[in-house]
């Protein structure tokens, strides 16, 4: 009675103290290289195409929950904008 205790007390703290060593030496930790985006900073720009593309992701996602009140379709052939031609 008295080994299966020892047993079990010695499997529990090789667990508890031999996984958190593990997983600390699992690798180095390397930081992701930094990203040049064009949109980046306070004179950021967005392209035409990117423009495109956030409106296509409103119209087909947020639209079905988030009003455009706010948002005049008007915008969309303005210079700078998406590039929509009015219709």
């Amino acid at each position: 009675m008295i080994n299966r205790s020892i047993l079990f007390g010695a499997v529990a703290a090789a667990l508890l103290f031999g996984a958190p060593a593990k997983a600390a030496e699992g690798g180095h930790n390397d930081l992701p290289h930094r990203e040049s985006w064009s949109f980046a900073g306070p004179f950021g720009m967005y392209d035409q195409a990117q423009l495109q593309r956030g409106f296509k992701v409103f119209r087909e996602v947020c639209a079905s929950c988030h009003s455009a009140n706010y948002f005049y379709f008007r915008n969309l052939a303005q210079d700078g904008g998406p590039g929509f031609t009015e219709a």
